[in-house]
C-alpha cells in the first residue's frame, strides 16, 4: 500500500492468522450460486420443451432457512388451461428425470403469457437458452441431447 493509507491489521491478530474460514466458505456460497444457476438454466430449457416455445426465466430469489434454495418464475406461453396442465405435467415428469432439479429444493411459479403475444424484449435478452420445440431433441428433455 502506498504510505498515504496505512496497511489494515490482518484479522484476528497475527499475519495470516484466522483466514482459513473465510476462502472455504466464500468458495461454498459461489458454488451453491452455481448450482441455482444451472438448475435455472435446465429448468428454462426443460419448460420449452414442455410449453413449446420461447420461456422467459426470472430468478425471483435464494433462500437456504425457507427449506428451498430458489424461487424461480418461469413466463410460458398459454393458449388454455387444459394445454397449460399438460405441459406443466410434461415438466414435472421431466424434472424427476433430471438427476441436478430433481435434488434441487426449488419452487417454481408459471406465469402465463397469451401464446399469441411475444415475450417482454428487456427479459428476452437477459434469458437462457433458445426456444425449443417439443418434436425437437433438446438438451435434458427425454430424448433429447447429451449431459
Amino acid at each position: 500500500m502506498s504510505g498515504l493509507f496505512p496497511a489494515p491489521p490482518p484479522p484476528g491478530g497475527a499475519e495470516g492468522e484466522g483466514l482459513e474460514h473465510v476462502e472455504p466458505e466464500r468458495r461454498r456460497d459461489v458454488e451453491r450460486r452455481w448450482q441455482v444457476r444451472a438448475a435455472q438454466w435446465r429448468a428454462t430449457a426443460l419448460a420449452e420443451w414442455a410449453f413449446d416455445g420461447r420461456v422467459v426465466p426470472r430468478l425471483a430469489g435464494r433462500s437456504e432457512s425457507a427449506g428451498f434454495r430458489a424461487l424461480l418464475d418461469l413466463e410460458v406461453p398459454f393458449d388454455g388451461i387444459e394445454g397449460h396442465r399438460e405441459s406443466e405435467a410434461r415438466f414435472l415428469a421431466a424434472v424427476r428425470r433430471d438427476e441436478h432439479l430433481a435434488r434441487m429444493p426449488m419452487v417454481v411459479v408459471f406465469t402465463p403469457r397469451p401464446s399469441d403475444l411475444p415475450p417482454r424484449a428487456s427479459a428476452v435478452a437477459e434469458s437462457g437458452p433458445g426456444a425449443s420445440r417439443r418434436g425437437a431433441a433438446s438438451p435434458g428433455a427425454p430424448g433429447g441431447g447429451s449431459e
